[in-house]
Formats: structure tokens, C-alpha cells, sequence
């Protein structure tokens, strides 16, 4: 279906027995489908295959229109049957199934559907706003530049509170913009642990390199504060904790003689509240907060809460 306004709701579907309801494929041929296209403008699923008996011996083929693919030309691949009580599923994400074939007769039923740690995935376009409900247990939404591999660069990251409530999230200015060929919103739970921190803020690094053998594991992570470079930011989502809380903004100047430790100033200062099942979201006025005066300006964001997500720009 063409895009038929420039504003568009995704509402995702998921189901093992989205695309096909449990049932025999008592022989090699074309797998009839419930649809071919669950959703429109160019979004769309991974596919996923379970069965009841032992299928590993057959194979599916899949053809269809990727997501994010501008070429125009349809994608085959290749799906190998899934042992009894398991599932396998698609490599791409699609918008459109032109066919699905089996090439011998699967044992038990077969079911065809989509699985919610996969996602789903959108074309390019801008993210403008969401809504979510929030189940008992907390987690987190996602979206990922090319889908839900760890090396992928994350473009929204928020917390999902530890209760049922709804939320509804408009973004500032023009949204997110989802570059690439398929930005991928998935749920997930982040955690991070360390012990020591550096001194420095960095955002990119090129090797770790240590001086001699470590006494049992060591993991690398972050810690609650963040470094942005010179940028305005045009607002926030903060989760709340159990006691009240604050996120604080301050801006830094570096020099090459001294990495600096104290604010040359508070840009913003906003007191939580307790609650670990409270949710905010803010949009600021004008043009949002400029974190630097100038091109060696740097600001630190600090929470003493749960989570938090910013929109820069």
C-alpha cells in the first residue's frame, strides 16, 4: 500500500500465529497465508516458524520486499525447519510476502507468526512520537539504526516502569530521524555494573589496555553520568525512583592543562519525585538549552533517579 499521509501511526502485532494459524503441511508447495502485508508504509516483521513435531528435516523459502530496501527487487531466503517444540525464524525484516514455499511435508503442525524480542522494524522516516502501556515488569523501548544487534547505534533508549500505565510521548522539533534501511524498535532490559571510573568522558574509544592479569572477571560498562558536546536539548523523559530525586545539567569548559572538575554553570536543575512507577515527560520552550558557550563547552547530565532519556538536536 503507498504511503498515504505524512503522518502515520505503526500499531505492532505480536503473534506465533500471525501470518499463519497451526495447522499440517502434509506436502512440498506454496504455504497459504493469513496476510502477506500486516502493516503499512513500508514497516514490517521477521518471520517466525514453530513447530509442534520434528521439521528440522525441511526447509521454507521466503520471497518478498525488505524493509528499507529501495531497490525495488523482491528477496529470497532460505529458512531451515524447526526441531519439535522450537522455533527458527528470517535473517531480514519484511514489508511485503510475495510467497512462502515449503519443500517437503513438516511433521505436526506448523504455525507462522512474529516473535516481540525481534521487533519491528520501520523505513526511513522520522519518529515524531509513541505510546506505550507498561506491563508489571520493567523493561525498556529501543530503537536501534539497523536493527537489534549490540554493535547497532542506539537512537532512543527509555525505561519502562515496573507497573501497568500508559504513556504518551510527543517528540520535539522533527522526531528522530530513522536513517538506513530499517530502524528496529525492540524491548529489552539494560543493566550496568562497574567499580572504577576514568577521568575522562569519552566518546569514542580506540583500546583498553591492561598491565597484567585480572583476579577473576572484569566487565567494561558506563556509569549514571553522561557527557554531551555543544548541542541544545529540546527535552526529556525522566522514570522516577522509590525516594525523590534530581537531574542536573551543568556546563563544563576543557583545556588541554586540565580536565575540568567544577560547572562553570547550572543550565537546568529538576527535582523527581519518589515514585519507581512515575513517568515525565518535558518539552522545553524555545529553542531548548544550549549546553556550551563555546566549541570547547562541554555538559554533564546527572541523575539521581532510575532512568532517563534526552532529545538533542
Amino acid at each position: 500500500m503507498a504511503l498515504t499521509s505524512d503522518i502515520y501511526a505503526i500499531t505492532p502485532t505480536f503473534s506465533a500465529t500471525l501470518f499463519r494459524a497451526a495447522a499440517v503441511i502434509g506436502g512440498a508447495g506454496a504455504v497459504a497465508l493469513i496476510t502477506n502485508q500486516p502493516l503499512d508504509n513500508g514497516a514490517g516483521y521477521k518471520l517466525l516458524f514453530s513447530s509442534v513435531g520434528d521439521s528440522s528435516g525441511i526447509n521454507f523459502t521466503v520471497a518478498g520486499f525488505v524493509v528499507g530496501d529501495l531497490t525495488g527487487n523482491t528477496t529470497t531466503e532460505v529458512v531451515a525447519g524447526p526441531a519439535a517444540g522450537l522455533t527458527t525464524k528470517t535473517v531480514n525484516y519484511y514489508s511485503l510476502i510475495t510467497s512462502v514455499t515449503i519443500d517437503g511435508a513438516a511433521t505436526g503442525n506448523i504455525s507462522i507468526g512474529t516473535l516481540i524480542t525481534d521487533g519491528v522494524a520501520l523505513p526511513r522516516g522520522r519518529l515524531r512520537g509513541f505510546y506505550y502501556v507498561a506491563t508489571a515488569g520493567a523493561g525498556a523501548i529501543t530503537l536501534t539504526a539497523n536493527g537489534t544487534a549490540a554493535t547497532d547505534r542506539i537512537l532512543l533508549s527509555i525505561a519502562t516502569p515496573a507497573v501497568v500505565e500508559s504513556q504518551q510521548m510527543s517528540l520535539p522539533g522533527d522526531g528522530i530521524l530513522m536513517g538506513g534501511s530499517s530502524a528496529t524498535s525492540s524491548y529489552a532490559v539494560l543493566i550496568n555494573n562497574t567499580t572504577v571510573t576514568s577521568t575522562y568522558f569519552y566518546s569514542r574509544i580506540d583500546s583498553i589496555v591492561i598491565s597484567a592479569a585480572a583476579a577473576g572477571d572484569v566487565s567494561v560498562g558506563t556509569t549514571g553520568d553522561l557527557a554531551l558536546p555543544r548541542c541544545r536539548i529540546k527535552g526529556f523523559y525522566v522514570l522516577g525512583d522509590a525516594g525523590a530525586g534530581s537531574l542536573k545539567i551543568n556546563r563544563f569548559s576543557y583545556t588541554t592543562s586540565a580536565y575540568p572538575t567544577v560547572a562553570v554553570e547550572s543550565l537546568l536543575d529538576i527535582t523527581t519525585p519518589a515514585g519507581a512507577t512515575l513517568t515525565q515527560f518535558l518539552s522545553l520552550p524555545g529553542q531548548g538549552i544550549l549546553t556550551g558557550q563555546q566549541h570547547n563547552d562541554f555538559a554533564v547530565v546527572t541523575l539521581d533517579g532510575a532512568d532517563y532519556s534526552l532529545f538533542c538536536g
